[in-house]
């Protein structure tokens, strides 16, 4: 395609359902935008972290998940 190795990078950091760095085999977003946010994506979010022993934009330490911070799926 003749792009530079730039303007692939631009493309892939703008789109979060690209990944420039690992993951692991399930990559679990999670929407923390306002609307979802009142409907209790927080109380998920914190739920999410404290069964899987990670944060956001880590993985587990068995490789299995990712959870990543993601915005509106509308």
């Amino acid at each position: 395609m003749k792009l530079a190795l730039t303007e692939v990078y631009e493309v892939a950091t703008f789109y979060e359902m690209y990944n420039t760095e690992p993951t692991g085999k399930y990559k679990l977003t999670l929407c923390t935008n306002l609307p979802c946010a009142l409907q209790e994506a927080t109380k998920a979010a914190a739920h999410l972290k404290q069964k899987l022993g990670i944060d956001f934009g880590e993985t587990t330490s068995d490789g299995l998940f990712t959870l990543k911070q993601g915005e509106c799926f509308g």
